[in-house]
């Protein structure tokens, strides 16, 4: 059967119902729906619309809260600390990244401290919205304040996050940025439940069990059988370990937040480093020296980080989303978990005319 798509505006809209039947401020349930649709239409889908029901959980848990803003809680300089109040991580990411990138605009860098935050979602987002405004960034992420279940290098059990990575530099015009967001694990925890709902393997065995055999079962993970071992063997686990330690110690202060994440970030102007015409123009001779390589077979062409995921806004806005099942469940029972089921469900069927097919209300 041919999959359903649905217009990514439409999707947005339902994911505000469902997050305003939960009690979030209506600005609040707007701007996380249009994060968790920029996550899907980003190519990022393991951050995106499918964790509906999850941020639901939390809702109704009182691990986060629809109505909390963030809060600058201290410094004015080039050092600022940012109490997240168990906000919305779509939220409190966004005024930590508006924060960072003024204040480097202004005095040519900053580092901003973020914790107490609810799930911060696809990081890229931040390195994204500095690098418009012509600032590069450094993002060490995540950082829940407990054992986690990523394996050290040589290791067989869970003691590291995934402690994902972003970074972002302006790239040779305005809609082209450098960017990289990735997990220090080989794969996600997203990913894994992802596979796991899907009735799937992961591409390749990045899973080690307690008796240090490798696995691509994400159900030994989900088990609680498995760790994820990191990614490039002993440098992905080097970088692990420094992110883990910039975010959980030096983001919090030492103070132990329980079910949130957090954040340290490095913002640095592009243009108080060298004149930024001149930036762009040997960025833009760079690029070209790279994409330029001649593909392997199988391979389209070369292409520079942050690219994959403008290609994939574009055919997301002209062809519509995917709606897989395992989606589709995720939306379900979060209009069922706030008790609005019965007015608004995706239907999984074969597309209608382009415009017309999705969401029922």
């Amino acid at each position: 059967m041919t999959p359903a798509r649905l217009d990514p505006a439409e999707l947005e809209a339902a994911l505000a119902d469902i997050l305003r039947a939960a009690g979030c401020a209506p600005d609040i349930a707007a701007e996380v729906a249009e994060a968790l649709v920029d996550a899907d239409i980003s190519g990022h889908d393991t951050h995106g619309s499918r964790q509906i029901d999850f941020y639901i959980e939390r809702l109704q848990r009182g691990e986060v809260d629809g109505r909390a803003r963030p809060a600058i809680e201290s410094g004015s300089g080039s050092i600022t600390r940012i109490a997240g109040n168990r906000a919305f991580g779509q939220i409190t990411g966004v005024f930590a990244a508006r924060i960072g990138t003024e204040r480097a605009r202004r005095d040519g860098v900053a580092l901003v401290c973020l914790s107490g935050s609810g799930h911060l979602g696809r990081n890229g987002r931040w390195a994204e919205l500095a690098a418009a405004a012509g600032v590069g960034s450094l993002h060490f992420g995540q950082g829940i304040p407990r054992e986690g279940p990523v394996a050290p290098f040589g290791g067989r059990e869970g003691r590291l996050n995934t402690n994902p990575i972003a970074l972002g530099l302006p790239g040779p015009g305005a809609s082209d940025p450098i960017i990289l967001d990735c997990a220090t694990s080989a794969v996600s925890g997203s990913t894994i439940k992802q596979a796991f709902d899907r009735g799937t393997l992961l591409d390749a065995p990045w899973l080690v069990t307690k008796e240090g055999a490798m696995t691509a079962d994400p159900a030994a993970f989900m088990a609680g059988d498995a760790a994820v071992t990191t990614f490039g063997e002993f440098k992905g686990f080097a970088i692990s370990v420094f992110s883990e330690i910039a975010s959980t110690i030096l983001a919090t202060a030492g103070a132990v937040h329980p079910h949130t994440n957090s954040l340290f970030s490095v913002y640095f102007s592009v243009g108080q480093l060298m004149e930024e015409d001149r930036y762009r123009g040997q960025v833009a001779a760079f690029r070209d020296r790279v994409v330029s390589c001649p593909p392997l077979p199988g391979v389209d062409a070369v292409v520079m980080p942050g690219e994959r995921s403008r290609q994939a806004r574009a055919r997301a806005q002209r062809d519509g989303l995917v709606i897989t099942p395992d989606l589709a469940r995720h939306l379900r029972r979060a209009a069922d978990l706030v008790g609005i089921a019965d007015r608004l469900a995706v239907r999984n069927q074969a597309p209608a005319p382009h415009g017309q097919e999705g969401v029922a209300r």
